[in-house]
């Protein structure tokens, strides 16, 4: 996939390219404003919210969308995704996945899910017999093995990254700023 936008100043600029995906092409033909404002903050929604190098790649799923959206639209937006937008978001999930990154995204689904289990471990809990469910041992038996998820992430990562890199450059262009995950910071949607 050819990529949808670069960061310009700080600013989100889209690409040709984005114009060439029917899904996102329709997003663009709707807003009839010159400045296409409104479609240039739908399309970054579905890449903010899908891509795995999002500056918001590291919020909690639960959470992301309404970060997103906050962040794109305001504070009290009641801009909503749509049908057209979740058809973005798939073909754009569609489009960038490699096996690879699929299996990246699992992984951070479950990352996800084992911190929820450590916020939720209470040490006071008993079976019905009075036997504690969760034991200091057992505890720090997980805790080893939650290091040893976070080095393979890491490492997976890395790869993906690399992989993204290579696929970049095979195309003929440069690396871009959103491309390079350690560029990323203080973006605004123009």
């Amino acid at each position: 996939m050819g990529k949808l936008f670069d960061i310009v100043k700080n600013e989100v600029q889209l690409t040709p390219e984005v114009l060439a995906i029917p899904a996102l092409n329709a997003i663009w033909d709707r807003d009839k404003n010159k400045g296409k404002e409104k479609a240039k903050k739908e399309v970054s929604y579905i890449v903010f919210s899908t891509d795995y190098r999002s500056p918001y790649k590291d919020v909690p799923y639960s959470e992301k969308d309404m970060i997103i959206i906050r962040d794109l639209f305001g504070k009290n937006a009641k801009w909503e995704p749509d049908e057209l937008i979740k058809e973005g978001v798939e073909k754009y999930k569609e489009l960038q996945k490699s096996r690879h990154m699929r299996l990246l995204e699992a992984t951070f689904k479950t990352e996800e899910e084992v911190t929820k289990y450590f916020e939720n471990v209470d040490m006071t809990k008993t079976d019905d017999f009075g036997r504690p469910l969760y034991t200091m041992e057992n505890i720090m038996k997980n805790m080893e093995k939650v290091g040893a998820l976070i080095q393979s992430m890491t490492k997976l990562e890395k790869q993906v990254q690399a992989e993204m890199a290579e696929l970049s450059a095979r195309g003929g262009t440069e690396i871009g700023y959103y491309e390079n995950p350690n560029s990323i910071k203080n973006i605004k949607v123009s």
